[in-house]
């Protein structure tokens, strides 16, 4: 993708372990005034999703919350939670609404979940592609939409924003049109407003990976971390094998303070074919400051140095350097450097 990823931290803050998002329920011992939810999330052709963030919340006080994803076959339970009813949302509500369900006592209540994507169908990634629900669009409206993605791949943001403009005039609920939109508000440093039209964006064209890798980019520019794998859970359903996917997975993690998980993922991105990404190796010298692995670190904002001199990240890259070699020289012979665990590979 050709839009600036901004996540540069400050050395100081990323040695400062962030509060996990996650909230987890702490278990309820088995009694006559519990009961269990199974469900089930499902694309539009009733295939399994999974990894596909489950939240629950009790609607009467004391309030209580359960967050959970999906296995591989599309199924995740919960035993022990308070007879009532239950607020449960999907992958964060991107693609549905929350809906209600009641939680009887010693019983098994089960709901089934389609979120409107289609497996195997993931347009939205390379410029001209459309999802299911667009065919029928005029020619013009296909031809301005592809126009604006290659002004945009050459970064004519000014052309771009233009064409997808024509084109929504042309079609106003043209999912394409929307989701370049947003991402041109993210490339220009407009987050929240990013998220705002991707959102939109999603109701129309929810196959587009790129759409959900964008969101997921916007709400960790804002630290919204749990909300950004929100949105990756999703794309990582419709493309297994984005580097890109694996790296705002990274950098959620990274916000989370999750230093070992995000060093996994950043090294997976490279698996699936982004070896020469300098954003990798800027995130892999925050996950290694994270964990405490100067040496490492320092090795990383080198390779961003060699690899782009003159880039976004150089001058960042450069003073931690710096920082680091002083640290590293101060460093006692008493004092090791903690070296970080291999991520796995």
């Amino acid at each position: 993708m050709r839009y600036r990823n901004c996540f540069l931290a400050t050395l100081a803050s990323l040695l400062v372990t962030a509060t996990c998002a996650q909230e987890q329920l702490a278990p309820i011992p088995p009694s006559s005034g519990a009961g269990n939810l199974r469900c089930v999330v499902e694309d539009s052709h009733g295939r399994p999703l999974s990894d596909i963030p489950i939240e629950l919340h009790i609607i009467t006080p004391p309030i209580e919350r359960v967050r959970a994803t999906t296995s591989a076959d599309g199924f995740v339970s919960i035993e022990y939670l308070r007879t009532g009813t239950w607020e449960l949302t999907a992958a964060g509500g991107i693609l549905l609404p929350s809906k209600h369900v009641q939680v009887g006592t010693d019983s098994t209540t089960t709901i089934t979940l389609r979120l409107p994507v289609t497996l195997g169908n993931a347009p939205g990634y390379g410029g001209q592609t459309v999802s299911v629900q667009q065919l029928g669009v005029p020619e013009r409206v296909r031809e301005t939409i592809y126009r604006a993605y290659d002004a945009w791949m050459h970064n004519d943001l000014r052309q771009s924003r233009a064409l997808a403009m024509r084109a929504l005039e042309m079609k106003p609920d043209y999912g394409p049109a929307m989701s370049l939109l947003g991402i041109l508000e993210l490339q220009e440093g407009h987050p929240e407003e990013a998220i705002a039209g991707l959102l939109g964006a999603l109701r129309y064209n929810p196959d587009s990976v790129r759409s959900y890798i964008a969101l997921a980019s916007a709400y960790n520019q804002l630290r919204k971390n749990s909300e950004a794998l929100d949105a990756l859970a999703i794309a990582r359903n419709l493309s297994p094998d984005s580097w890109q996917v694996r790296y705002e997975t990274g950098r959620a993690y990274l916000g989370m303070g999750q230093f070992q998980r995000a060093m996994t993922e950043f090294d997976r991105s490279a698996e699936v074919g982004a070896t020469e990404a300098v954003v990798l190796h800027v995130g892999k010298a925050h996950a290694l400051l994270g964990l405490r692995d100067y040496a490492k670190a320092k090795a990383e904002f080198d390779i961003v140095l060699q690899k782009d001199p003159k880039g976004p990240y150089a001058e960042e890259s450069r003073n931690l350097v710096q920082l680091l070699d002083a640290k590293l020289k101060r460093i006692a012979p008493s004092e090791p450097i903690v070296q970080a665990a291999s991520a796995t590979r």
